[in-house]
């Protein structure tokens, strides 16, 4: 079967590590949590930083301050949708970098550490507690989540298309048109060598597309 009609195309190395990631997240996630449980609950907390920030216990069974408590089974159904989405992109090699790649790997363990406890609990312990601003108290998983999803959007405006242009073009002398300038009438990219370079006229990219073409 061809890798056009595989339902995996991403390569087997970036899936792999892509597992990694998303597992030692999980694994953090869920050790410190058991910590807090254990040795912080019903305490003042640890300051970890003074007049910064400290890890205490609490319990959310909602979103961020506290909005839509109660609502788990809503929470339940839109993890796994997203979660069916996100993978689904990764599986099928639509996020193609390495920086993408990562990025969609912290999204999914992320996802995955709060979905762990909203599936035992009924609720998310989370632990860290800004003390220089008032900010919902945050864990883990919230981090790699929300890091994740900027990652990603960085990704996609500032880098997808490069990606899929040096996928796509051959490795040495071809030239690709992208529109028009006030010198020549004409800006292009060139992958050579495995690289994505802008050409601008009367440059040694400008002659080899003459020759190309």
């Amino acid at each position: 079967m061809s890798r056009n009609t595989e339902f995996i195309a991403q390569p087997a190395s970036k899936l792999a590590v892509s597992a990694i990631t998303a597992a030692l997240i999980v694994a953090a996630d869920y050790w410190l949590k058991l910590f807090v449980t254990e040795n912080i609950a019903g305490t003042e907390g640890i300051t970890l930083i003074p007049g910064v920030i400290r890890l205490t216990y609490t319990t959310n069974n909602g979103a961020a301050w506290s909005m839509f408590q109660g609502k788990q089974s809503f929470f339940i159904i839109l993890t796994v949708a997203v979660l069916m989405i996100v993978v689904y992109m990764l599986l099928r090699g639509y996020i193609k970098g390495w920086f993408g790649v990562i990025s969609l790997a912290a999204c999914i363990g992320g996802t995955i550490g709060n979905f762990i406890d909203r599936i035992r609990f009924g609720y998310v312990v989370d632990m860290f507690e800004t003390l220089f601003v008032r900010f919902p108290i945050f864990n883990i998983a919230d981090i790699f989540l929300t890091l994740g999803c900027i990652a990603l959007g960085i990704y996609i405006l500032f880098f997808h298309d490069r990606e899929i242009l040096r996928e796509n073009l051959p490795q040495k002398g071809c030239v690709c048109y992208l529109g028009a300038n006030s010198a020549s009438g004409k800006t292009f990219l060139k992958a050579a060598d495995g690289e994505v370079r802008r050409g601008t006229p009367g440059s040694e990219t400008d002659g080899e597309s003459d020759a190309d073409s």
